[in-house]
């Protein structure tokens, strides 16, 4: 197993909010606007990855960052959203059209 030069520092507060909000979108398109995504776990890794390559990391570290982010940084959490469903969305006719299980 190669060496992960995180493990040496304590990062365990220290989360990609990006990741979160594109698994929180993608959630809510399948759950609840019932889009026609794939099925298999590995395509939909696929589209999350292929999502989140294209959006901004953004990151916090601490509790009340993730839980009650300041009022400046709402705006910017809500635009992320906004991209992240573009990005999904599109993410989703890539992987239909080419399924990484075929």
């Amino acid at each position: 197993m190669p060496i992960r030069h995180k493990d040496h520092f304590e990062t365990d507060e220290l989360e990609n909010i990006t990741e979160e909000i594109v698994f929180e979108v993608l959630y809510h398109l399948i759950h609840e606007e019932h889009i026609n995504a794939p099925e298999d776990p590995t395509c939909l890794q696929d589209v999350a990855a292929i999502a989140l390559n294209s959006l901004p990391p953004k990151y916090a570290v601490s509790y009340l960052d993730k839980v009650n982010p300041r009022p400046e940084r709402l705006e910017m959490l809500e635009n992320l959203r906004k991209q992240a469903e573009r990005e999904l969305r599109r993410a989703i006719d890539i992987v239909i059209e080419r399924p990484h299980n075929r």
